[in-house]
């Protein structure tokens, strides 16, 4: 089994920014919106979106549906998820 451990919400953007943009999770697609336009806009804001993004990473577990963690088994199949805020573990997706 393979394991990947997001550190942060810019790695798992990267891994599932094609899929969950186009997503039915309207949760998630603003979410994924948000982090998409971290570089653009006002620098004055961009510490509170950067933020606010981090906030709703810290939340994963309440935002992905079954439907979506079906679609990330399917892209890594046999792997298992570990979201982390740098080392501290929060959550875990298993095969």
């Amino acid at each position: 089994m393979n394991t990947k451990r997001y550190i942060n919400f810019t790695g798992f953007y990267n891994d599932f920014k094609e899929e969950f943009s186009r997503s039915q999770n309207e949760r998630l697609v603003q979410w994924f919106n948000l982090i998409g336009t971290l570089g653009q806009g006002c620098g004055c804001t961009r510490r509170a979106r950067a933020a606010r993004s981090n906030v709703e990473y810290k939340s994963i577990e309440n935002i992905l549906t079954n439907e979506n963690i079906q679609l990330m088994q399917m892209r890594f199949p046999s792997t298992k998820f570990e979201f982390a805020d740098g080392e501290h573990l929060f959550h875990v997706i298993d095969v």
